[in-house]
């Protein structure tokens, strides 16, 4: 396994999302890419649930827990990713990320 770097960012995005999108079974492939992902961004907390109604239904989630409040990003009608402690990443580099789970669950 590779050990990114924080300038890598660019990097790490296109073999993270390369490598989930090449993991057939769909839940597999999104715990790959919040594993990779918390590895990067280490004492922070993200997880992937599915929408149903007014509720958030847990799907799986990998870091640190903080019990600071979460921040909900909306990949598709259907799915969210659940943003914990992520208050040290700028603006860009998390929409970076966010696009990078939108394009995993979109090509599935």
């Amino acid at each position: 396994m590779y050990i990114y770097k924080k300038e890598d960012l660019e990097i790490f995005i296109k073999n993270t999302t390369k490598k989930a999108l090449e993991i057939k079974n769909f839940d597999q492939a999104m715990k790959y890419a919040l594993k990779t992902t918390t590895d990067y961004y280490t004492d922070t907390q993200m997880s992937f649930a599915e929408k149903r109604g007014k509720r958030i239904s847990f799907i799986s989630g990998y870091g640190k827990e903080s019990f600071k409040p979460v921040e909900i990003n909306t990949l598709v009608d259907k799915y969210v990713l659940l943003l914990q402690n992520i208050d040290n990443v700028n603006k860009d580099e998390k929409e970076k990320v966010v696009n990078m789970f939108k394009l995993i669950v979109q090509n599935r």
